[in-house]
């Protein structure tokens, strides 16, 4: 994870003096900062899932599944 944001930070670094809301327009987005996006997302999932979630919902139900067993964890 450390390297993946060290990634995303070069990425923006290589586009100054862009403003944050300059760099994440999603119409005028840098590729290269959308990839280490990408790349980053893809690697964060993969600590959570063998496979992408399908959706937003999907990935949302899994960690709200996973939340609620260790607050469940907690109490016994």
């Amino acid at each position: 994870m450390t390297q993946s944001a060290q990634t995303i930070l070069l990425a923006r670094d290589a586009h100054f003096p862009k403003t944050i809301a300059q760099l994440y327009d999603p119409k005028k987005m840098p590729d290269d900062l959308r990839a280490a996006h990408q790349a980053n997302d893809a690697l964060l999932e993969g600590m959570y899932s063998d496979a992408p979630f399908r959706s937003d919902a999907e990935r949302l139900e899994h960690l709200f599944t996973r939340y609620t067993a260790k607050m469940d964890a907690k109490e016994a």
